[in-house]
Order: C-alpha cells, then structure tokens, then sequence
C-alpha cells in the first residue's frame, strides 16, 4: 500500500484485503472517499468506497473485511463448473 489509512483498524482491514490479492487504491487529493478497493478477479460487486473519517472507524473496518471474505473468487472456477454441468 503506497499510502496508509490515518486510522489503525481501517489500515490492518487494508492490509488484510491486499494479503487476500485485492487493490488498494489511493483517491486524488479533491476525492471525497480515502480510496477504493477492488478484487484480483475483476468483479463488479467486489468493489467498495474507503472512507478517509467514517463514523465507526471499527465499524468500517469490519465492513472491509466482510466485503473482502464474500468474493465468489476467480469466474473461470464458476464457468468451469458450468461447463462441466452442461457435459452431463
């Protein structure tokens, strides 16, 4: 991460989202949100707002790491299963 969250939980949900092959990316200097991150995999529903100063910095945190640990993963283990059905 090139530049870290002020807060301390947001950082380590950072971090932990990073280990688990997501991006961190830093806003510009005029965004209204600290950041963004997106997964490895490129879906759509895998992306979220950091915010610089949210209300329940804990709170958001967690929120990161929920969003992180609901990634369905790579979409050519679902398109493999999908083709392996329609074989049978």
């Amino acid at each position: 991460m090139a530049t870290k969250h002020p807060n301390k939980h947001i950082r380590q949900a950072l971090e932990y989202a990073e280990a688990q092959g997501w991006t961190v990316r830093k806003a510009g200097p005029r965004a209204h949100a600290w950041g963004r991150i997106m997964c490895g995999h490129g879906h759509s529903e895998c992306r979220m707002s950091i915010w610089s100063t949210p209300r329940s910095p804990q709170d958001h945190a967690r929120d990161i790491e929920h969003k992180v640990d609901r990634c369905p993963g790579p979409a050519s283990e679902a398109a493999d299963d999908t083709d392996h059905h329609a074989e049978n």
